[in-house]
């Protein structure tokens, strides 16, 4: 019998930035909210089952309007005891987080952005990453 595979092409339509930061996640966010006027919350963590039946968390926050939905999110997924475990998006390994924003974007230039994020003390390093060269963007379907 011959088997037909579904190939699947999805449209990755929103902007996402990396972070550098030596904060936690919790006054990252804080700074991203006084800066930007959003209110980035704490939401339950996303829990993963992997193939081999260990599971994985990420500690996500959001943000959502009715016009766009910002998420903030550990680049580092952590297993149940809260030891790191590996990465969501592995060829950046060196970022620490991860903001992605669907929708309408205040203000529209993503370089505006960008630029405010870069002038928070919280941030050491921030860049636009452009999720069509990335090997795993399918990873960042979970968001």
């Amino acid at each position: 019998m011959k088997l037909k595979r579904l190939q699947v092409e999805y449209e990755f339509d929103f902007n996402l930035f990396g972070l550098i930061s030596s904060a936690k996640g919790f006054k990252l966010a804080w700074s991203i909210n006084q800066l930007m006027s959003i209110e980035l919350v704490n939401i339950d963590d996303i829990e993963l089952t992997l193939r081999d039946s260990s599971k994985r968390r990420i500690i996500t926050y959001q943000y959502e309007t009715q016009n766009s939905k910002y998420t903030l999110f550990h680049n580092r997924t952590k297993d149940l005891s809260g030891v790191d475990s590996g990465h969501i998006l592995p060829e950046m390994n060196k970022i620490d987080f991860l903001l992605r924003i669907d929708g309408d974007i205040y203000p529209s230039n993503p370089g505006d952005i960008l630029q405010k994020i870069r002038s928070l003390n919280t941030v050491e390093y921030a860049m636009r990453i452009d999720v069509n060269k990335l090997k795993t963007k399918e990873n960042l379907l979970l968001f």
